[in-house]
């Protein structure tokens, strides 16, 4: 995107057509965006306007990305990214408090995340921390967060974390979450063999595709047919159906204890893989305050990973 272009934008439209060209749907992006789907539908109209092209195939039934929008969506990423690193050094530097923003993905910063903060509110007294609860990794790459506690691999998420940076800080056995009355909940360990007959919940394959094809790949390595009994992508949602026996779900170890209540039993599963804790970060919009919270991780899990 050349300068004359950038000049002829505005960073909220830009935001505003991101929203819509990653939701393929004008609601959903409304509401992400809390704005009115007919005050956002003029807005995109308004920067097609300006940009001279189509950018969205719009039909009753969906939108769909032209090559232009397809376009302007790859390069309106990382100049986004690089906007608010900007801004968030330029306030820095003139002294201003900035906030760091992180973000934690279900139950992967629980146990990590209060020495971490603690650490690092030691070494910056004063510093504000947000926190925000992030459904995966698209909130990080659009940059909605700074940094995030996760679930990512470095090794084996390759397609989701292109742009970021990751460090793994802790592995951590899988146990099977069950109803209280299913036959194997008194048992005291298990094998991925012994789930041979059962039906998984699992989170939506279109939220990362890569974990669908890791947890495929680990059933079959096991003699497991891989039956899906659901897609669930809340974890209040899981528990309730695992409650209800609808379906088994492998999860890390803590969730033992942060999702413990009754009607739910958890077994240790003893050669199912293990699951990290990682931090991530994009790699445009890397600050100080970025690379001391990473540093903080390291430091308060060192020898975890290993």
């Amino acid at each position: 995107m050349d300068l004359a272009t950038v000049a002829e934008l505005d960073l909220r439209r830009l935001r505003q057509f991101v929203a819509v060209a990653e939701e393929l749907h004008f609601t959903r992006a409304a509401e992400r965006l809390h704005l009115s789907q007919p005050a956002l539908s003029a807005r995109i109209r308004e920067l097609e306007e300006r940009l001279g092209v189509r950018l969205l195939e719009r039909t009753s039934r969906s939108v769909a990305l032209t090559d232009a929008g397809a376009l302007l969506l790859e390069r309106a990423r990382p100049l986004l990214l690089d906007a608010e690193a900007t801004l968030a050094a330029v306030r820095g530097a003139g002294g201003i408090a900035v906030p760091l923003r992180v973000g934690l993905m279900g139950t992967a910063g629980a146990v990590l995340f209060p020495p971490i903060r603690e650490r690092l509110l030691a070494e910056r007294p004063g510093l504000q921390i947000e926190v925000r609860v992030l459904q995966g990794a698209a909130g990080l790459l659009r940059g909605e967060v700074d940094v995030a506690l996760c679930r990512l691999d470095p090794d084996l998420d390759g397609e989701v974390t292109a742009g970021l940076r990751i460090v793994v800080l802790d592995r951590e056995p899988r146990v099977l979450a069950l109803a209280s009355g299913h036959r194997l909940a008194d048992r005291g360990s298990l094998t991925m063999a012994d789930l041979v007959d059962e039906a998984f919940l699992t989170q939506p394959e279109a939220a990362n595709p890569a974990w669908r094809d890791r947890w495929l790949a680990e059933q079959r390595r096991h003699g497991l047919p891989g039956r899906i009994a659901a897609e669930v992508g809340d974890a209040e949602e899981l528990l309730a159906l695992v409650s209800s026996g609808a379906g088994v779900c492998l999860v890390p170890r803590t969730a033992a204890t942060h999702h413990a209540r009754p009607g739910i039993a958890y077994v240790p599963v003893r050669d199912a893989e293990p699951t990290v804790t990682s931090v991530a970060w994009h790699e445009r919009a890397e600050t100080a305050l970025v690379r001391a919270f990473v540093a903080a991780a390291r430091a308060a899990t060192a020898g975890r990973a290993a």
